[in-house]
Order: structure tokens, then sequence, then C-alpha cells
């Protein structure tokens, strides 16, 4: 019999209400269906578990599996991880065996021994192994794929801050930013790609003598904005300063091979999307507020980053606090 964590039953109620605890009665038969459906064996609960319920399990005919499951309410977020594993096609990423959008619930290769980018303890090791698996998910766009691009996913945060001015108050000029500076990327007029978009350390993992990237959000847009994620868990774990970001910045370009200025305004834009999504997750204000410091260290840094290059400067001059 499936046994939940009592506060990860918890944490989803107390974020989901009816809805979460609705599901959470569910889920016991979800997972039945699916043990019978693939004869799987030796079910384990992932500690730490987040918001989607991930189960590891054995199975006969997949090997080693992962079940993850999702509330109804992620709907779009189940779709568009489905989609890109499908693209990525096991290249640099997990596999997806099966999906029921209905059910909600992926079963993915599980990647062993799984540890995540945190356990590589030099910053430019972890940047180079990033890197590595980045430029690996090269699915650039030669037709139509059914899914967001960034552009869209951009303005619905602008939209949304325009319909809920109070919540989003404190990032009113920072989304004003973020739009700028998206408009001066659209201009050149890059190649867009299928992107993981959330590839961040604890969502690449070693499967064997490789890496692998699993929970991709599938967005399309410019290869550059695929390097943000890791950047902002970087600053985030690390605390850093400007110097600090600057170097990993710096480093970014060189394993990448991108442009400095480019890789700066694309942390921003990203870094700004994610915090707009913390906000509709209802974070704190704490986290929020340091968020927007985060954010406004970014401006420092792409400010600096100008000035180097002699290049006109045109991000918007806020008050910042650093």
């Amino acid at each position: 019999m499936l046994k939940l964590p009592d506060e990860y039953k918890v944490k989803i109620i107390s974020m989901f209400g009816s809805l979460g605890e609705n599901w959470l009665a569910n889920v016991p038969e979800i997972v039945d269906k699916y043990i019978a459906k693939f004869n799987l064996t030796n079910l384990q609960v992932h500690e730490g578990l987040s918001i989607n319920l991930i189960l590891f399990a054995e199975c006969e005919e997949l090997g080693e599996v992962v079940l993850k499951i999702g509330l109804p309410v992620f709907d779009e977020l189940i779709y568009r991880e489905t989609k890109a594993l499908e693209q990525f096609d096991g290249k640099s990423a997990c596999k997806c065996y099966y999906n029921n959008l209905d059910d909600g619930i992926r079963i993915l290769e599980r990647l062993i021994p799984g540890k995540t980018l945190h356990k590589v303890e030099d910053r430019e090791e972890r940047i180079k192994a990033f890197c590595d698996v980045a430029l690996n998910l090269d699915v650039k766009l030669t037709y139509d794929i059914k899914l967001p691009s960034y552009r869209e996913i951009l303005d619905r945060s602008i939209k949304q801050s325009y319909e809920e001015p109070e919540r989003f108050k404190s990032l009113k000029e920072l989304i004003t930013a973020a739009n700028s500076l998206y408009k001066e990327i659209e201009n050149e007029n890059l190649p867009k790609y299928l992107l993981h978009a959330d590839l961040h350390h604890n969502n690449i993992l070693t499967s064997g003598n490789e890496r692998k990237a699993i929970d991709p959000h599938g967005f399309l847009g410019e290869k550059v904005l695929e390097t943000a994620r890791f950047i902002e868990n970087e600053i985030e774990k690390q605390k850093m300063n400007k110097d600090n970001v600057l170097e990993v910045v710096n480093l970014m370009a060189n394993y990448f091979n991108e442009d400095k200025i480019l890789i700066c305004k694309a942390l921003f834009i990203d870094y700004v999307l994610s915090t707009c999504w913390d906000i509709e997750m209802n974070f704190d204000d704490e986290h929020i507020n340091r968020d927007a410091n985060n954010l406004r260290l970014i401006l420092v840094c792409l400010e600096d980053i100008l000035i180097q290059k002699d290049e006109k400067q045109v991000v918007l001059r806020l008050d910042r606090k650093q």
C-alpha cells in the first residue's frame, strides 16, 4: 500500500486546497493501475518530494524506472515535459517510456547512480559538465513543435502583472527591463531551438559514465537562454557577489561559446520569469525580495560588461540593492 510522507501531504493541501486533497485521495488508485499495467515491483517513494510525486520501481521489460505523477493543475507542464523528452529521444536526456495526461503520469528511465551537479565541487568543472549536456540537447527548429516560446511565456507574465498589479508590484520595473532586453535578443534573429529551459544542477544526473537531463520545461527560444537556469541556481546556492557572477558568466561564455552580453541578458530574462512563477506559487515576500535583489545584481553585472565592451547602455536604470 502506498504511504506518502505526512509533510508532503500537508504541503500539497496547503498549496492546492481541496484540489490537492482530492488528488492525494486518488493517487493510490493511479499508482495501483500502473503497477498492474507494467508489472512493477519494489516501489519506493523518492526522498525530498517537492510537488510532483516521484516513485522508483523495477520493471521486467524496462528495467529500473521512475513514476512521476503530477496534479491536474499542471497539465501543461506534463505535456511540455513529455513532448520535449520525445524530441530529445534519449540524447543527453532520460527516456520517457510512457505517459498519460489524464492520469498525469510519466514513466521515465531511471538514471543511476543519479548524482547531481551539486556533487561536483569545482565551479569550472560544474560549468563544463553543464555545457556538455546543454550543447548535446541539440534540437534546432526545422518544423513546428507545439510548445510555447519564451516570448509567449514572457508575455503571459507581463499580462498577469497588469491583471494583478499588487502581487507583482515589486517586479514591475524588472519585468519591463526583461521585456526590453528580450526585444534586443529577438532583433538579432538568432536560430530557435527546443530548450530544456530548466537545466540546473538538480536536473542533470549521472547515468553510468555520462550525464543526462531530467525534468525539461520544454520552451522554444534562442540557444543562449538555456544557460540561465544553471547560473540562477549557482547564484542562489553560492550567495554570490558581483565578481562571482561575472566569473560564472565569463566561464559560461567560454564553454558555451556564446557572447557574455547575451548570456547576461538571457540570465536576467529567465530569472524574471522564474520569479514570476514563484509569485504564482505564493512564495513568501522574503524569497521574492531575495530574487529581486539578485536581479538587480545581474543588471549591475550587465552594465559592467557593456562598459568593458564600450557599448551603449540600454538597460533601465533602477534603484538597486546589493
